[in-house]
């Protein structure tokens, strides 16, 4: 619409510009009009705007008398001159000219200015010509619309597209002197104007033409394109206004020289004063960008979070330094500028100026140069230096950036030292080292995972399914159900064992352990931990159960007798009891008290013999370590009263003191082996004691940590001290026909209880024997195998 609007003024403006008997105005406005149009809007919606003014240039052109055909080709020949001359300039520059630069200005000026009217200005002549509208031949029809049309473009085109991108804010906040200053440029150029170009033609001087150019380099200078523009325009009007009306110095020739006059004078200032305006632009743009760039610069400076220096290229003497610099150097700054880097001694090695000022030398700048200073204190920083020459007020200057990176190369050394401590203990351990990637489900181990079970890299990467379908069939429900559930519960560490396929395609017992790394919501993102081959472990327990096993079955031997005594005491007993109760049922008088009183015996030895019964059958019997709460004492009891026999055969005194103890968490009847090995061990060191002195005292004491202390104490020779370290161990013995195991297998279940056992040569004589076990901790379910 508004581009419908323009055009039609223009139009008419056009008309009323016209010098008579010419069909063509000294300047045309309307194709000027849609030129500025086509190049504000984008390029898709420029056929709309020539259908909006198609019916406005009928309009304007029809009112003036002017045939319907020759209308037609205006319109046609103004379109073209608009279309070449918008599609020149967008093609290159891509947006509407701002005459800022003198680029665009001069693309303008070759596009726009002189290349659309040029070639449209044949087509325009060549309808006017043919339809025979005017007086004038060809190549004066062709020249005068040429030179109107340049005009136009220079007057018009520039003041629509400079006014139309001004800022109304910066209008509106315009100050007083602005204002004042405006108005007064405007009124003297009206003024001088009027006097040049209005005034008789008879009374202008030749030389008064150049009146009215301090006004238009003042509002170049001063209010850049949009009032330059603004002030040629009025000018251009005032000049073509006097001509037409037959004043000013434009009138002396007939009306088609005074019409070329007119359009040179003003093409030439108008040419001139655009490229005058898109020069100070210019050259304000880059000041302004070089003002920029500079603060830009010192603030940079001023608050850089790396020390910065600019130093002095021909002699290194620092011109400026930075407050950073000062407080990393632990400088003042008087203390620094006009002084050299050698003077203040900053370098820790004097080669590094040398490899400094060689590669400064070199074209380029400096990018991440090693150094190490040495600051005001004597203290070593290292860092990274980059370097760049620059020239400052026409100096040859260098600028050195310095960034403390002491912090950085400790940290880099630290974890350079973890990382080659982390890969001697990769390489020194014999577990499986793993990272597990829970959210990319990816599997890495150590290379002692590649020699047991393969290589991740082998048949694509290695995932969880890869490792589960590696599982026990036995064990893999068990063990992926504990994962998942520990994944999803929030579970830190896990520790289970299970059997793992390897390379050769058998099963390995592994105890795993690891640990979940989890983010901030708690979602896994990793699983870290080892896998420990511990199929020797379980082949040594397996050993250890069954020599137990043997071990037992050789101490029952040595206890026949005494176990046969034992039972064939209450045999005995309810053998005597029978045969009076049958003696007392043949009697006239039944004595039913007796009777009674003889059953009850008779129970009484029965249980007597069962219980020998099933603590032999307990001993004898493979099993796992069942954990329950028991009383020691009582325990220990019963095991003296189950070698009596045995200790009155070898003519043993037994002395039992039981402190007051808690209830003990363990396997008693293993805990019994324990304590019937270390009787029959007392029994047989004092073989060759005399029988007055064969002693054996046992006690129980509560120790200080919680725990219970038990000891059998022998009148015996002692330990000599070459057997004292051996004395635990599998297969050592001291006895004549000893396998070696009772000692080795009493340690195994004692460590399996969570405690200790050891032995000492008494200073009185004899030796004992000592094992400590937790009064307060268990460990529950079935902890580990035992014989």
């Amino acid at each position: 619409m508004l581009a419908a609007l323009g055009y039609y003024a223009g139009a008419k403006l056009g008309l009323a510009l016209t010098f008579s008997p010419h069909p063509i105005s000294v300047l045309w406005p309307p194709n000027s009009i849609l030129l500025a149009a086509l190049l504000l809007a984008p390029a898709s919606s420029w056929w709309m705007i020539l259908l909006a003014v198609f019916p406005v240039h009928l309009l304007a052109e029809l009112q003036g008398g002017v045939p319907l055909v020759m209308v037609l080709c205006w319109f046609v020949s103004n379109a073209s001159e608009a279309l070449i001359g918008a599609a020149g300039v967008r093609i290159l520059l891509k947006e509407p000219p701002a005459f800022d630069t003198m680029r665009n200005a001069g693309i303008f000026l070759l596009f726009a200015v002189l290349l659309a009217p040029f070639l449209s200005s044949f087509l325009d002549a060549a309808f006017v010509s043919f339809i025979g509208w005017g007086e004038s031949g060809y190549w004066q029809l062709w020249r005068t619309r040429f030179f109107s049309n340049i005009l136009a473009t220079l007057t018009i085109v520039p003041v629509i597209l400079t006014w139309v991108s001004i800022d109304a804010k910066a209008l509106r906040t315009a100050g007083p002197v602005r204002i004042g200053e405006s108005a007064v440029l405007l009124f003297g150029l009206l003024a001088v104007g009027v006097v040049v170009f209005d005034a008789h033609p008879v009374g202008v001087v030749p030389a008064l033409l150049y009146l009215p150019l301090p006004f238009l380099l003042w509002a170049a200078l001063r209010f850049g394109p949009a009032g330059s523009s603004a002030a040629f325009m009025i000018f251009a009007f005032l000049v073509i206004w006097g001509a037409g009306h037959g004043r000013g110095p434009f009138v002396t020739g007939n009306p088609v020289d005074n019409a070329l006059s007119v359009q040179l004078f003003l093409a030439f200032v108008g040419t001139t004063l655009l490229v005058l305006v898109a020069g100070v632009q210019e050259a304000r743009n880059s000041e302004r960008r070089l003002r920029s760039s500079e603060e830009r610069f010192a603030t940079a400076f001023r608050f850089s979070p790396d020390a910065m220096v600019i130093t002095r290229k021909s002699d290194g003497r620092l011109i400026d330094v930075n407050d950073r610099c000062l407080t990393m150097f632990d400088y003042r700054r008087e203390d620094v500028v006009g002084r050299t880097v050698q003077e203040l001694d900053l370098y820790l090695e004097p080669r590094d100026r040398e490899r400094l000022l060689a590669s400064t030398s070199e074209p380029g700048a400096v990018r991440d140069f090693d150094l190490a200073f040495r600051t005001r204190k004597g203290e070593v920083l290292n860092t990274i230096v980059k370097t760049e020459a620059v020239e400052m007020g026409g100096i040859p200057c260098l600028v050195t950036i310095i960034h403390d990176v002491t912090k950085l190369k400790r940290t880099e050394e630290s974890l350079r030292r973890n990382d080659e401590r982390f890969q001697h203990v990769l390489r020194a351990t014999n577990d499986v080292v793993y990272d597990w990637d829970v959210v990319a489900d990816s599997l890495w181990w150590n290379g002692n995972g590649d020699a047991y079970f393969g290589k991740m890299s082998e048949n694509g990467p290695c995932t969880r399914a890869r490792w589960a379908a590696a599982l026990h069939p036995e064990d893999r429900e068990r063990v992926t159900s504990r994962l998942d559930a520990m994944l999803k519960a929030g579970g830190g560490v896990s520790d289970t064992e299970y059997r793992l396929r390897r390379v050769d395609g058998n099963y390995a017992h592994v105890h795993g352990r690891g640990f979940v790394v989890r983010d901030a919501s708690g979602r896994p993102l990793r699983m870290i931990g080892s896998l420990m081959d511990i199929t020797d472990r379980k082949r040594a327990e397996d050993a250890n159960q069954r020599l137990a096993h043997v071990s037992r079955l050789a101490v029952l031997g040595e206890l026949t007798a005494s176990i046969a005594h034992e039972i064939n005491q209450p045999l005995g007993a309810i053998l005597s009891n029978a045969d009076a109760a049958e003696i007392l049922l043949d009697s006239e008088v039944v004595p039913v008290d007796e009777l009674r009183q003889i059953v009850k015996d008779i129970r009484k030895d029965d249980i007597r013999a069962g219980e020998v019964i099933r603590h032999m059958r307990s001993l004898t019997r493979r099993r796992n370590l069942s954990m329950q709460p028991f009383d020691l004492n009582r325990a220990i009891d019963d095991v003296i009263r189950l070698v009596n026999v045995d200790l009155g055969r070898h003519r043993v005194a037994v002395d039992a003191e039981f402190a007051p103890l808690p209830i003990v968490y363990g396997d008693q009847v293993h805990v019994q082996q324990v304590v019937l090995n270390l009787i029959l061990n007392g029994v047989d060191a004092m073989a060759d004691t005399p029988a007055a002195r064969r002693r054996l005292r046992i006690t129980t004491a509560r120790c200080e940590s919680g725990g219970v202390e038990v000891s059998v104490t022998d009148s015996g020779p002692g330990i000599a001290h070459d057997q004292a370290e051996d004395l635990f161990a599998s297969f050592y013995t001291t006895k004549p026909d000893g396998v070696g195991l009772g000692l080795s297998i009493a340690r195994s279940i004692v460590e399996a209880h969570g405690g200790a056992i050891w032995a000492e040569t008494r200073p009185e004589g004899g030796a004992r024997f000592s094992f400590v076990l937790p009064g307060q901790s268990a460990r529950t379910g079935a902890g580990g195998a035992a014989a």
